[in-house]
């Protein structure tokens, strides 16, 4: 999916779509484009409009761009994001299947793989929001794979121009990192240089200084770009501050960039000196290529992380009353499910110990200390009841907040469940935010009773002393 300004519900609706006037003229309220079933209204960028739909002959669900303006400056950039886009091919770049021009209506359309998940900027706001850093580790992962993708694009002469966390996708089926929206991308090879457009700077905060004088660029401009994306998702903010953009890019143009361990001090070195080294202002001093910050960042991924780091953002107010960080304890025979939401709740700042196998979870249950267990309804070993009875009635899980999630949606099994005592119950597909105030909420729960009970016990033991 190409980058898009997601849109409320009540605008999805295509039938007073203007810019699909043309096509409803020919078709009436059948549109299609391509072979493609148009659904429903995504989102919006700069040139275009982005649609869900259904490829009829493919059978799969399809995001469809459809060029707003098709002035002759923005139908080349169209037909060139589409051209450098096919030839590229990684599992971490977004896949184009077609690109044309409707016949009858006049509509240039591209067809490409529809990710359903959300950017990286959106997990990054999320993680503020409960002020807290993306965890180093899933940074790291993000990073690595984009500086992969783009290693790809190096490799062909491709440079991006236009990185940024809003153009790298995770998927919410799997977790895989997508980069997408090749609008900006100019071929570097000598036997087939394509001059950029005056007015295609890339954004301002991501935008190489190179760019923003309007010098050549090549693969050292991402670079400088997945150097400040390092430099938010680590600190909370851009490598210089704030800024109106002119005020902005003249320090991006004339300052070096603070080292982000003063707005962090817990920051692994080596992560430091990776993006500082991005952001230089000079690109000869950068990695020379996608593929060789990924080298650099694989060098740091599997490094244990040092005691000291701490996730919480600048000024923040403890998440839940507890001595560490709470361990929840998931359990889902969906492998898929199981990673995507242990990847949710540890950018959410909790620390997870994720099973596949019920009875498995339930041997090291004793040994996990954990403070709040999901577990899948449906599994075939053992059910989530069965387990969630098992499990209370260890004396570790007495107080446990327990939460049972299911794709069944029958009140009576709801009902049921919460009568026997379980905490919560979500329906799948389980929302990101949803799952993390639950989980939230059942952790705040299990520290007020834990300390109601201590006051208990030191109410009870100054009423034994006085009868003494």
């Amino acid at each position: 999916m190409l980058e898009a300004t997601p849109l409320p519900d009540e605008s999805n609706a295509l039938a007073d779509d203007p810019h699909l006037a043309k096509l409803r003229k020919w078709q009436g309220d059948s549109l299609i484009l391509g072979g493609v079933v148009l659904k429903q209204r995504l989102g919006e960028g700069g040139m275009g409009r982005v649609y869900l739909g259904q490829h009829t002959r493919l059978g799969l669900p399809v995001a469809v761009k459809i060029l707003k303006e098709p002035s002759p400056q923005h139908l080349q950039l169209f037909l060139r994001e589409a051209r450098l886009t096919a030839r590229l091919e990684h599992p971490n770049l977004v896949r184009v299947y077609d690109v044309n021009t409707d016949r009858l209506s006049g509509i240039h359309y591209l067809v490409m793989e529809y990710v359903e998940g959300g950017s990286v900027y959106e997990v990054h706001c999320r993680a503020l929001k409960r002020k807290r850093f993306v965890s180093r580790a899933k940074v790291v992962e993000i990073v690595l794979h984009a500086a992969q993708a783009l290693g790809e694009a190096h490799r062909q002469g491709i440079v991006h121009r236009d990185m940024k966390p809003d153009n790298i996708l995770i998927r919410r089926s799997d977790g895989r990192i997508k980069v997408t929206d090749l609008g900006l991308a100019v071929l570097q090879r000598p036997e087939d240089v394509e001059r950029p457009p005056t007015e295609a700077v890339g954004t301002v905060g991501f935008a190489a200084p190179e760019m923003l004088l309007g010098q050549a660029v090549g693969p050292a401009a991402d670079i400088y770009a997945l150097g400040a994306t390092l430099y938010e998702l680590f600190t909370g903010m851009l490598p210089h501050g704030k800024g109106t953009n002119t005020q902005y890019a003249l320090k991006q143009v004339q300052e070096d960039v603070p080292d982000p361990r003063q707005r962090r001090p817990d920051l692994d070195p080596r992560l430091a000196q990776i993006t500082l080294k991005c952001l230089q202002r000079n690109p000869d001093e950068r990695y020379p290529s996608g593929a060789a910050l990924a080298e650099a960042l694989a060098e740091v991924k599997d490094a244990p992380e040092p005691t000291s780091v701490s996730r919480r953002a600048p000024a923040e107010s403890t998440a839940v009353n507890l001595a560490h960080a709470p361990l929840v304890l998931m359990v889902d025979d969906d492998v898929d499910i199981l990673d995507l939401n242990r990847l949710i709740l540890q950018e959410a700042g909790y620390r997870v110990a994720a099973f596949s196998e019920p009875l498995a979870a339930l041997e090291q249950f004793s040994q996990l200390h954990a403070d709040v267990a999901i577990l899948d309804m449906q599994m075939p070993k053992m059910d989530g009841m069965t387990l969630f009875r098992s499990i209370r009635a260890k004396p570790e899980g007495k107080d446990l907040g327990v939460l049972i999630y299911s794709g069944a949606d029958q009140p009576d099994l709801i009902y049921g469940a919460l009568q026997a005592g379980v905490n919560d119950y979500l329906i799948k597909p389980v929302d990101p935010d949803a799952l993390v105030e639950r989980v939230e909420l059942l952790c705040r729960l299990r520290a007020m009773r834990r300390e109601s009970m201590e006051v208990e016990e030191r109410l009870n033991r100054l009423k034994r002393k006085s009868e003494g």
